[in-house]
């Protein structure tokens, strides 16, 4: 599973996992069209992994599931997919209404609760500790960090008063990262900041 803190960068994953897999040849067929929550367009063929985004109780399907397109109905805009062993149709209608996105990377806070065997985490200066801590945890057997050393901006805020302060000086990726993993963001009760 890749993950990382973003959505922009979880988009980004997505993207590049689905050229890398159209390239090897492991998406096939025709493909129908929809849109994300934000109305960008997707397309979906067979073989692609999914996440579903909205419920949809009559269909069975529940907001953070994920599958694998089985089928593409080119003529309807609809598809099939396989929910853990379930098969779920999706009408033209669900996939220009969101319901479905790439399910290649999530952000660390859709991977609460999943347990894979291989994560892969972007990490840049934005990361914090409770991120980085679900991120890691999600692996049986074996969690890789990889490092993105561009200066994240939003990433350097007073953690109290949550708001912008001075980017600190260029330092080395991985000091940069310790540091941000030392950061939490964690939600104070008011009798802790009572004291």
């Amino acid at each position: 599973m890749l993950l990382a803190h973003r959505r922009a960068d979880v988009a980004d994953l997505n993207h590049r996992a689905r050229q890398v897999l159209q390239a090897a040849g492991q998406l096939g067929g025709p493909v129908v069209y929809g849109a994300d929550e934000c109305e960008n367009p997707r397309c979906f063929a067979t073989g692609d992994l999914v996440v579903v985004r909205r419920n949809d109780h009559r269909r069975g399907l529940v907001n953070g599931q994920r599958g694998q397109v089985t089928a593409v109905d080119p003529p309807t805009g609809g598809l099939e997919i396989d929910a853990g062993g379930q098969r779920r149709t999706l009408t033209r209608a669900h996939l220009l209404a969101g319901v479905l996105d790439h399910g290649y990377a999530l952000t660390v806070h859709q991977a609460q609760g999943l347990t894979v065997d291989r994560v892969f985490l972007l990490a840049d200066t934005g990361l914090y500790r409770e991120a980085g801590y679900v991120g890691l945890s999600r692996a049986h057997h074996r969690s890789e960090m990889h490092l993105n050393d561009a200066l994240d901006d939003l990433a350097h805020t007073e953690d109290d008063l949550d708001r912008p302060s001075a980017p600190p000086e260029h330092v080395a990726p991985l000091e940069a990262i310790a540091r941000a993993l030392q950061r939490s963001k964690a939600q104070r009760a008011a009798h802790d900041l009572t004291r």
